[in-house]
């Protein structure tokens, strides 16, 4: 039920002003200023609406004597077949009046429902001061779109598996009124208003678990304004790489090959979907020396498309050069030569660009290559 947004819609209801008098030493007029609200909203298949009446009466003047006057406001929810007048309690003329009827039928949001209501206020001395009614059938807009997208700081991977966009379509048309009913810190919406929206990450929030994003689709039928079930959506980012095997291996050319094997995570803790996505490295910080006297080139740093995604491997080699000292070997010397500091981003295969996904020390030894001070996610 989305009353406050009812409120800001029909809140500038015109008035009828009644004037009425009561009896004793001084006569006086009581203007009414009151008002109905009527809302009709879906949360799955129940079907709720809501009637209002809103308001006091302003007494003229302001010093006249209306001593045993009592009013008592009363509002008429009728959802289908199910409803009833509901009173207010009796308070002074110009004491604040508010009473609510809520009413709800099982249904589905692709159904009709008629609703009629009413609102009064009832003046213990001249009767009723104020009414309205109205009927209309309700038909609940729906919200047909994807539920899932992405963000990658900026970057548009080239697979369509991995959406940085959804659009969203009302079954209300161009007259659709959309807004946030939970996780607004956590989406974008390209408007908030028309048969489609575009609906994107904020970059600043993700969700924190499936479908924490509730996106809600209003239309006015008449003075009632009708919302949709919420379209629950997700915000996904990649977040971390779990660790997995090491695998040491022989080379002619290298001397040893390092993989160091990695699956992606996401912000949800799941591994990411089995579609390509751009990995990639970068440098932190220079190379520090551990073996004195070496001539180890420090390597490029690479990105790649990772085809086998969410798993990959960090490929650690020994120098390709000939000549090189101390000489690259697989097996035997546990010997540290230099390292530096690396980080990890997805959604690029550019080097530093993309997600952040960890920081690690890479050590290049003379027998095999290694990560260490591992922090993923970054800290």
């Amino acid at each position: 039920m989305v009353r406050r947004h009812c409120l800001s819609v029909l809140g500038l209801l015109l008035l009828t002003l009644c004037p009425a008098r009561t009896h004793g030493q001084q006569t006086c007029d009581m203007i009414p200023n009151f008002s109905s609200y009527e809302a009709v909203a879906a949360i799955g298949t129940t079907i709720y609406s809501s009637v209002e009446v809103q308001g006091w009466a302003v007494l003229m003047p302001s010093s006249c004597n209306s001593s045993g006057v009592t009013h008592q406001g009363a509002a008429y929810n009728k959802l289908s077949t199910v409803g009833a007048w509901v009173y207010g309690p009796q308070t002074c003329p110009s004491c604040y009046i508010n009473v609510q009827n809520n009413q709800s039928v099982s249904g589905s949001p692709t159904g009709t429902y008629p609703l009629n209501w009413s609102g009064k206020v009832i003046c213990s001395r001249i009767g009723t001061l104020w009414s309205t009614t109205g009927n209309t059938n309700v038909t609940i807009p729906g919200i047909n779109g994807p539920d899932t997208f992405w963000t990658f700081n900026g970057q548009s991977p080239d697979d369509y598996n991995y959406p940085i966009s959804i659009n969203l379509t009302s079954t209300g048309g161009s007259g659709t009124t959309w807004y946030v009913q939970s996780g607004a810190d956590k989406v974008h919406l390209s408007s908030t208003s028309g048969s489609t929206i575009a609906v994107s990450s904020s970059g600043t929030a993700f969700s924190t678990t499936p479908g924490d994003i509730q996106i809600v689709a209003s239309i006015n039928v008449g003075p009632v304004v009708v919302s949709s079930a919420p379209k629950s959506v997700t915000s996904r980012v990649p977040y971390k790489l779990l660790p997995g095997t090491i695998v040491p291996m022989c080379d002619n050319d290298y001397g040893y090959k390092t993989h160091i094997n990695y699956t992606i995570y996401d912000n949800l803790n799941t591994a990411m979907p089995p579609f390509a996505i751009g990995v990639n490295e970068a440098w932190t910080t220079g190379v520090a020396v551990d073996y004195l006297g070496n001539n180890w080139l420090q390597p490029r740093a690479q990105g790649f498309l990772d085809t086998e995604s969410p798993n990959f491997a960090d490929e650690i080699t020994g120098p390709y050069e000939t000549g090189s000292t101390p000489t690259p070997s697989c097996v035997g010397l546990d010997t540290a030569v230099q390292h530096w500091g690396q980080e990890w981003y997805v959604g690029s295969v550019t080097p530093g660009v993309g997600v952040a996904v960890q920081t690690d020390v890479l050590y290049r030894y003379i027998d095999r290559g290694g990560h260490y001070v591992i922090w993923s996610p970054p800290q």
